[in-house]
């Protein structure tokens, strides 16, 4: 589902006014430009749905300065990879 919502915000990015899916996201049936529009509302349930696999993941975990060491930097880990590359890629096709 998660998935299904990061498409969504990334059409609604590629497919907004000026973008380069303009004219094929106009030249869809009526219902799906709208629905492209709209996919600033998944960003909310998206968000809602990672806090609720994060909760439903570390419900049982006993935290103590340990183990919240362990949390960050893994979170680091999974995170900043991905930010690093996007810099690198962003960088590369600047104007």
């Amino acid at each position: 589902m998660r998935f299904g919502l990061a498409i969504w915000v990334i059409l609604h990015h590629i497919c907004g006014k000026g973008m380069m899916l303009e004219a094929w996201a106009r030249s869809l049936p009526a219902p799906f430009p709208a629905l492209i529009a709209g996919g600033y509302l998944a960003v909310q349930t998206f968000f809602v749905l990672s806090g609720f696999v994060l909760a439903r993941t570390y419900a049982h975990a006993r935290w103590n300065r340990r183990s919240l060491g362990r949390f960050f930097t893994a979170r680091f880990a999974r995170i900043y990879p991905v930010y690093f590359v996007s810099l690198i890629v962003i960088f590369a096709v600047r104007d």
